[in-house]
Formats: structure tokens, sequence, C-alpha cells
């Protein structure tokens, strides 16, 4: 339970692990005293401070010193021996087979003769890598503990309002992992709204070009409308005076059908006078021959 809880505690000054620290830093420098530019002694208390969130060791001239001045009480000191192995976030200590000033690294996985480390200004001037070494020059390596910590009154009220005992720690790992599932959910969540808001929004981009293409095929409408009216327009005047004169000449015509129907009328007229005079000169003509 004590270990649970100074989880808690360690990730309420600190969220980061060895890993995320590497990817935050790899490739960058890290200047933490402001002094001497990037130096190893910085990576290692900006380790201390980020992921393990432990106090500062005392101000050092080379980092070889660190093997003496840690603090005991937040780390276990053990020496090289060839058959030693650190673990994963130990602080690696070189003494002056590296250099004048030794080196210091966080320690990342290896063997037992060989292994890679988080390394700043190894080689000098370097900014921080991973980096293979030897176990040459190595003093030893600074293991973290899991330092037993007064539980802060905050946390003792929170615990108090969630109807926790600290002393019962199936209760406080039950209610642990169904914050962590919690958490989960809402994470599961927030990638589904985040994906629906995508999806949204890719709809929204498909409507806008439908909308768009729509005014367009719109707009071609209006157009070949104003165009028909132009050119019915222009067929109607030019086609006016044809028109005109085809009613002239059908009036003309219906004229012309009168009077020939008129003069059939007289001609026949005059036929029906003429035979009459002829058969009545005739018969004149008959009786004074008598």
């Amino acid at each position: 339970m004590e270990r649970l809880l100074i989880g808690y505690l360690a990730n309420s000054t600190s969220n980061m692990t060895l890993d995320e620290f590497i990817d935050k830093y790899d490739g960058k420098g890290i200047d933490y005293d402001g002094s001497f530019g990037n130096q190893c002694v910085d990576l290692y208390r900006q380790y201390v401070k980020e992921v393990l969130g432990y106090p500062q060791s005392p101000p050092v001239v080379g980092a070889k010193d660190i093997w003496d001045t840690y603090l005991p009480e937040y780390f276990k000191r053990i020496e090289n021996t060839p058959t030693g192995i650190p673990e994963k976030g130990d602080i690696v200590i070189f003494g002056t087979g590296l250099g004048r000033f030794g080196h210091v690294s966080v320690f990342i996985e290896g063997t037992m003769t060989r292994f890679k480390s988080f390394d700043q200004n190894y080689p000098t001037g370097s900014l921080c890598h991973v980096q293979g070494h030897t176990y040459n020059a190595v003093l030893g390596w600074l293991t973290p503990l899991q330092k037993p910590m007064d539980t802060p009154e905050y946390f003792k009220t929170l615990l108090q309002e969630a109807g926790l005992d600290l002393n019962n720690e199936g209760e406080f790992r039950a209610y642990w992992e169904k914050a962590k599932r919690y958490d989960e959910d809402i994470q599961n969540l927030n990638e589904r709204v985040k994906s629906l808001a995508d999806n949204v929004e890719s709809l929204g981009t498909d409507v806008s070009a439908l909308t768009e293409g729509n005014q367009k095929l719109r707009n071609r409408l209006a157009e070949t409308e104003e165009a028909l009216n132009q050119e019915r327009n222009k067929f109607l005047e030019a086609n006016k005076e044809s028109l005109e004169s085809k009613a002239q000449v059908e009036v003309l015509q219906r004229q012309v059908d009168a009077l020939t129907k008129e003069l059939e009328q007289h001609q026949n007229n005059n036929n029906l006078y003429g035979y009459s005079w002829w058969r009545r000169f005739f018969s004149l003509f008959k009786k004074g021959g008598e």
C-alpha cells in the first residue's frame, strides 16, 4: 500500500517516465543551472526533478563528485562489480578514468559487459542522446529508493470524501483501478468525439461542395434561359414583317376569291341574257319569212 501511495505522490510532482523524458530531450540540450552550458550534471538534475521528483543533491565541481554527495535517504549507492547490472532508471556515475570531472548518465538497458544510457556532453559538446558504454571507469550507480513520505492533509481529505481507508489496500486498489478505467473511458470518448467531429467536418465539406455545384448549375440555367429569351425575341422581331405580309396575302386572297365568284355569277348572267336575245331574234326572223 505504501508503494501505491508513493507512486501517487510522485505523480503529483512528476508525471513523466524515463522513456518520456528521453523522447522529450533527445537531440536537445539541457542547461539546468544556467552555467557552463549543457553539461552531463544538468541532465542528471533535470532527470531527478522531472522523473523522480526528488530534491537535488548538493552542487559539485564534477560529475564524479555525485558519488559522495548523493542523498542516501533517496538513493541506494551500489558499487560497480564484474557481475553487477544497473536497473533501468539508475544513475550511473563514472570516475576520472573517463576524464578529470568524470561523467554521469541515466541507465536504460545492458548486460554485464556493455550498456546503453541517456547522456549529454559525452562525447564532449554532444546534446542529449542514447549512448553506448562499457563499464570501464564506472564507479557505480544510484538506485532511487521508494522513500516513505507523510501523507499530505489534502490527500487524507480526498480519501475521507471518497470513503476510503488507506489501510484497506484492496478497497483502495479497486477505487484506483476504477478511476483508471474512468480515465480510459473518457479518453476513448474524447477520441470518438474527435472522430465524429472529423466526420462532420468532412460531411460539411461535401455539403459545401454540393451547394457550390448546385449554385453553379442554377447560374448556368439562368444564363441559358436569358440566352433563350434573347433568341426568341430576335426570332419574333425578324419574322414580324413576314407574319404581317402573310396576313395581308390572306385578306387579298379572300377578296380575289369573292371577286372571282362574283365574276362567275356575272358571266353566267350574261350568258343567259345573250341566249334569250338570239332566240327572240330568230323567232322574229322566222315569222317574217312566212
